[in-house]
C-alpha cells in the first residue's frame, strides 16, 4: 500500500497459484485486483504460462493458461487491458529465470508471439506468431515485450530486438499484428503520451520519441543520446510536470537515473540541467 509513499505497507504475498508460477507484470483490472501475467506453469519455471487475478493481498480470484497449438512454450509478458471491448492483448517475450531457480525447458526460446483473450473470462481466443520485414535486419519480431495503446485507440508493440508492430482486429478472425517501424536496438519499456510512443533504445544509449499519427508510418521527431555507459531500460512519465525517468538496467551499465524534459506538443525530448 503506497498511500504514503515514504511508509509502504505490506497487504500480504502472492500467494500459490494452480498451474501457474512466475509472475512478471502486472495491471489494475477495472474491479480493484490485480491481473498478472506468469511466465511459467510450476516450480521448476517451465513453459507454457498464463494469466491470473489476485485481490491486493495476494489471494488468487481466477486463473487461466496460456497453452495453445501455435507456441507450446507460451510464456506472456505484458497485458494490456481493452475494458471497453471486453479484450486482453498479451505479449509472449520470455524472461529469463532468475539465479539458480528453475531449470531449463526444450520448448525454451525467445518468443514471437502475441495473444488475442477475452477480459471477461479469461478465455484465449487467438495466437498469432509475430513476422519479420523483408529484407532489413533479421530477428525483430523476437521477444514481444510491451503493448501500448494512444489516445486514439491505435495499439503498438514493441519488440527486444527493437521492431515496433501495429496490432488491430479484436475478433479471432481478424486480430493481427504488422510491422511498422525499426528502432535500430533493442527497446524495452516505453511511454506513450498522446500521439507519440517514447523509446528507450538501450544498445544505442538513446531515448527516441516517435509520432506515431499515422501508426502505419512512425517517424522520428526527436531523441535524446547518452554516453556509453547508459542502457537505458525503464521510463516513467510525471505528468504534473513532464518530466521522464530514465533507469538503467544492464550490469555493465552506471548505476544511474536520467531526468529528461518531454514537450507534449512538439514532442521535443531535452536533457532537464
Amino acid at each position: 500500500d503506497l498511500s504514503d509513499p515514504l511508509h509502504p505497507k505490506l497487504l500480504g504475498p502472492l500467494q500459490n497459484t494452480p498451474g501457474l508460477a512466475f509472475p512478471h507484470s502486472f495491471v489494475r483490472l477495472p474491479n480493484g485486483n490485480i491481473l498478472a501475467s506468469m511466465q511459467a506453469k510450476n516450480a521448476d519455471l517451465e513453459p507454457p504460462g498464463g494469466l491470473a487475478e489476485y485481490r491486493d493481498d495476494g489471494t488468487p480470484v481466477r486463473w487461466a493458461s496460456a497453452a495453445n497449438d501455435v507456441d507450446p512454450g507460451a510464456r506472456p509478458y505484458s497485458p494490456l487491458l481493452l475494458p471497453a471491448e471486453d479484450r486482453l492483448i498479451v505479449s509472449g517475450g520470455r524472461m529469463f529465470h532468475p539465479p539458480n531457480i528453475g531449470k531449463p525447458s526444450p520448448l525454451d526460446h525467445a518468443g514471437t508471439i502475441v495473444q488475442l483473450w477475452r477480459l471477461s473470462d479469461l478465455k484465449l481466443l487467438k495466437t498469432i506468431k509475430l513476422t519479420g520485414p523483408t529484407g532489413g535486419r533479421p530477428n525483430l519480431e523476437m521477444n514481444p515485450y510491451e503493448v501500448r495503446r494512444t489516445t486514439k485507440g491505435e495499439i503498438l508493440l514493441s519488440t527486444g530486438t527493437g521492431g515496433l508492430y501495429r496490432i488491430t482486429g479484436m475478433e479471432p478472425e481478424t486480430f493481427r499484428a504488422d510491422f511498422v517501424y525499426d528502432m535500430g536496438g533493442p527497446t524495452y519499456v516505453p511511454l506513450v503520451i498522446d500521439r507519440f510512443i517514447i523509446e528507450p533504445v538501450a544498445s544505442l544509449h538513446r531515448v527516441v520519441v516517435l509520432d506515431v499519427t499515422n501508426a502505419q508510418k512512425p517517424r522520428e521527431i526527436s531523441r535524446v543520446d547518452l554516453d556509453d555507459k547508459q542502457q537505458p531500460h525503464w521510463l516513467a512519465l510525471d505528468p504534473l510536470s513532464n518530466r521522464i525517468i530514465v533507469a538503467n538496467s544492464n550490469p555493465q551499465s552506471e548505476a544511474r537515473l536520467w531526468m529528461l524534459k518531454f514537450d507534449p506538443v512538439s514532442g521535443l525530448l531535452s536533457y532537464d540541467y
